[in-house]
């Protein structure tokens, strides 16, 4: 356990974090562009293997983290909902309602 400690302070593993955290924010980005970033973390965690994840969360409360991608849609809060920029589209599927970008998407 110790060495596990001491390994998660050195800067391969701190590489390993960052790289995951990109993953996580990259994967968010492409799903919920619009969504305000202020009001979601991405926590890393550590395998036993010394390889990194990471995920991200929206911050219901100091106390209280809520799981983007592994929590059940239905039960998002209205202000996971407005955190995510969704809470404009009353129950029409998000995928399919129209993006609210600033620039041209590109066509297909």
């Amino acid at each position: 356990m110790a060495a596990m400690l001491k390994w998660m302070t050195s800067p391969e593993a701190q590489k390993k974090a960052a790289a995951a955290q990109d993953k996580a924010w990259d994967k968010f980005a492409e799903q919920f562009p619009n969504a305000d970033r202020n009001k979601f973390v991405a926590n890393v965690e550590f395998a036993k293997n010394h390889t990194a994840s990471a995920e991200v969360f929206f911050k219901a409360s100091p106390n209280l983290q809520q799981s983007v991608f592994s929590s059940d849609k239905r039960y998002w809060s209205p202000q996971m909902k407005t955190a995510l920029a969704l809470d404009d589209v009353n129950g029409f599927p998000y995928q399919l309602s129209p993006l609210k970008t600033k620039k041209a998407l590109p066509i297909p």
